[in-house]
């Protein structure tokens, strides 16, 4: 079996005026935490399909359920 070597840097240099940048920018952690279940809705197949197909045009309910092939009430 063949081991995986780490790729590691060279020298351990510390970058501070790069890292107080990312410090500065980083977000609040609650604003991490919002993002992060805001993505967890994409997580779901069927929203992404009914989000591309409001992207596509602006439909009714009844018009969304027939092109996802689903009844309304699974779209609600």
């Amino acid at each position: 079996m063949t081991e995986k070597s780490e790729e590691v840097c060279e020298s351990c240099e510390l970058h501070e005026n790069l890292l107080e940048i990312v410090k500065e920018m980083m977000p609040e952690e609650t604003e991490l935490y919002d993002l992060a279940e805001l993505f967890k809705v994409f997580g779901d197949s069927t929203r992404i399909r009914i989000l591309f197909v409001l992207f596509e045009a602006e439909v009714c309910v009844c018009d969304l359920a027939k092109a996802l092939n689903m009844t309304q009430s699974a779209i609600s």
